[in-house]
Parts: structure tokens; sequence; C-alpha cells
């Protein structure tokens, strides 16, 4: 799809569309939308120099739902996409550029947030997944008279093992890791089928270390950083990119004041 600067009335329309209180709450209406025309400008030209190019855009279904609503071309949407996508596209380049805070940083930062460096509780899970009801409650039967769960895993299962697994990743894993008493859980339904599963080791919360959660601790440093990166960014550009400033045209352009029910 070529990409292409949206016009002032189609920048408008998504904006409202976005904002249902753009109109009301905006002094400067139309300040705000030329701001996003000279950031798509800028982005456009920024993708031109380094060859980047989309072609697939893919809409949600509720956006394409509130375009159609607003009798909204979708065309005008794609491209809004694109440039959303592009935006995605110089976040990456511009956090790959961003140089590592320092040590000292890093270690305030994994202090002040200890919490969200935890290690959730885990379990290791053995298991017996069969497609058919009676034939789990039998092996389920078999395995409390005492028959080797691993041996009836190797001839019945119709999966692996799930090994250790996190508390969170599955409400099933869930059940099955921390709620039923027993290391052998109770006959549960999946979309999958009928599973039984053993549990075979327990692991609590724990707190990670500073070393194990340096890695995560950049990246979300980075990712903050990311704003002023970005604004930084738009300021070089501007001065780079000729804009041409007329207050008379400025002044000429038409707003249509509408208030959009949603």
């Amino acid at each position: 799809m070529e990409l292409r600067l949206p016009s002032f009335q189609e920048v408008q329309d998504y904006m409202e569309l976005r904002l249902p209180s753009f109109q009301e709450n905006k002094s400067n209406i139309k300040e705000e939308i030329l701001k996003e025309i000279v950031f798509y400008s800028l982005l456009k030209n920024w993708a031109e120099k380094n060859s980047i190019f989309l072609s697939k855009t893919l809409l949600a279904k509720e956006e394409r739902l509130l375009f159609a609503k607003n009798k909204k071309k979708l065309k005008a949407l794609k491209v809004f996409k694109l440039y959303t996508n592009l935006k995605q596209a110089l976040l990456k380049e511009l956090e790959k550029k961003t140089p590592d805070p320092s040590i000292s940083q890093q270690k305030s930062f994994y202090t002040k947030n200890k919490a969200q460096f935890i290690e959730p509780a885990q379990c290791q899970l053995q298991q017996i997944l069969v497609g058919n009801k009676k034939l789990a409650q039998s092996l389920h039967s078999r395995i409390k008279d005492g028959e080797s769960f691993s041996a009836l895993n190797k001839i019945y299962s119709l999966k692996e093992n799930p090994g250790w697994v996190k508390k969170g990743l599955w409400a099933l894993f869930d059940k099955a890791c921390f709620e039923e008493e027993k290391s052998l859980s109770s006959v549960l339904k999946s979309p999958y089928g009928w599973h039984i599963f053993l549990r075979t080791g327990k692991k609590a919360d724990r707190q990670k270390s500073f070393s194990e959660s340096q890695k995560e601790v950049l990246k979300i440093l980075k990712k903050q950083s990311l704003p002023l990166q970005l604004k930084n960014w738009l300021k070089e550009e501007s001065l780079k990119t000729p804009f041409f400033k007329d207050k008379k045209l400025l002044d000429q352009i038409k707003i249509q004041y509408k208030r959009n029910v949603l």
C-alpha cells in the first residue's frame, strides 16, 4: 500500500473517533491536527530514507465497525494504521540506540521496584490426556489402586508431560498445582480432552536477585526513556525539514464542529 499523508479532514475525523471529547476539550484544534500531520510527514521521510516499507495492515474489528458506523472510509483508517506501525518501528530503532543507564541507576530502580522481579510459584507436572471421560475415570481409579502413573502415561496420553509450569500460565495447571491438596489431581476437563495430573515437584514464589533481573531492568528503563527519545527525535527532524508556514492559510482552514455519538 502506498504511504501517503492524510488530509486535514481525515486527521480531524480520526482524532474525533479516537477521542470523542476532542472538539470539546481542545481550544487549538487546528494546531493539534497540524502537529499530527507534521509528525506523519517526518515519519514518512524517515521511512523512505531508511527504506522501510510496510505492505500489510491489520484492522481490528472494533475499528472497522467504528469507521463504518460513522461513515468513514476504511482507506483512511489503513493509512493511519500504517503510520502506527511505522511509529512502532521507529521506537524500536530509538530503543536500540538508547545508551544503557548506569549500574547505579539500574540497581536503584531494582531496589525500589523489587515486587516486579519475583519469580512466580512453580510446580512440576506429569499428565495423562485422553479424549474420553470414561477412559479418564477408569485410568484415575487404576492409578489410585496402585498402577504406575508413568506406565499408563506412556500407553494412553495424547500429549507429553507439561514439566515445570509457572503459576498463572493456565487455570487448569493452577488447579492441579496449587488448588488441589493431593499430588494426584481429579479428572479435569479442557478443550483438549480429559486430564489427570500428577504433581511431582513444587517451588514457592522467589525474589530474583539483581543479576537475574538486570536484563529486564534494562528493558524497562529503556522503554521508560522512549517518550523523551521520541521528543528529541521530533525536535531534530523538525530542524532538518523545512515546513511551509502560512498563518493566512491556516486561518482559512475550516473546522467542522460536530458531536459524535458513539
